[in-house]
């Protein structure tokens, strides 16, 4: 489902910003 795929695709994108903070 391309509704899922972006949604999946922004949690990582969300997932990476939130690690770079952190380190």
């Amino acid at each position: 489902i391309p509704g899922n795929r972006c949604r999946t695709s922004l949690r990582m994108s969300i997932s990476d910003l939130v690690g770079a903070r952190n380190l």
